[in-house]
């Protein structure tokens, strides 16, 4: 039997994060002059398994912006810690 954990899409939860982000300019401008990534870069960064689990990094570490856009994909914040956590992992190996 499958854990619940284990349903759990960690790159489909980032990959989400980081639609959520472009979505809002500002909370954009504000991961982009932190991270200092090229805007253009998006993309090609949303295949980095390290850029996906900075992306959940800098959610985890908002409150504010994990609960708003926990709510808007109807997902338990815990589940983008169990993302980042799996992403993680994954790096490990």
């Amino acid at each position: 039997m499958k854990q619940k954990h284990d349903l759990i899409n960690s790159e489909e939860i980032a990959i989400s994060a980081i639609s959520f982000l472009a979505s809002d300019v500002d909370q954009l401008s504000r991961f982009i002059t932190l991270t200092g990534i090229d805007p253009n870069s998006l993309r090609a960064f949303a295949q980095d398994p390290e850029f996906l689990i900075a992306v959940l990094d800098y959610f985890l570490h908002d409150e504010p912006l994990l609960v708003t856009f926990c709510a808007r994909l109807s997902i338990n914040p815990h589940h983008v810690l169990i993302a980042h956590e799996k992403l993680a992992t994954k790096m490990e190996n």
